[in-house]
């Protein structure tokens, strides 16, 4: 008899995501899509990076008046990227 042990293939995929620390990894680079999703041209060519870390999505921008009107959007920004990602993965942004 033949014994079998078959796990979904999504559940392999958490394990090795858990197991090697990369969900960071991934949650970061999901953000960086979404934000070039949801942002216009000139406050794209203004971002020079993106950072999440310890629940808190940190971005730097070169224009500060870019920096002060998104700041006024903050709450929304933050709905809009846990909607996106399917999760509260999100809770503080800050700009810098």
């Amino acid at each position: 008899m033949r014994r079998t042990n078959e796990k979904a293939l999504g559940k392999i995929l958490e394990e090795v995501i858990k197991d090697n620390n990369l969900g960071d990894g991934i949650t970061q680079a999901k953000i960086n899509e979404i934000w070039v999703e949801l942002m216009s041209r000139p406050i794209i060519s203004r971002t020079t990076k993106l950072r999440f870390y310890n629940k808190t999505l940190t971005i730097y921008l070169t224009s500060s008046v870019i920096r002060n009107e998104l700041d006024y959007q903050k709450e929304e920004l933050k709905k809009q990227f846990n909607n996106r990602l399917g999760e509260m993965v999100i809770e503080k942004i800050e700009f810098k």
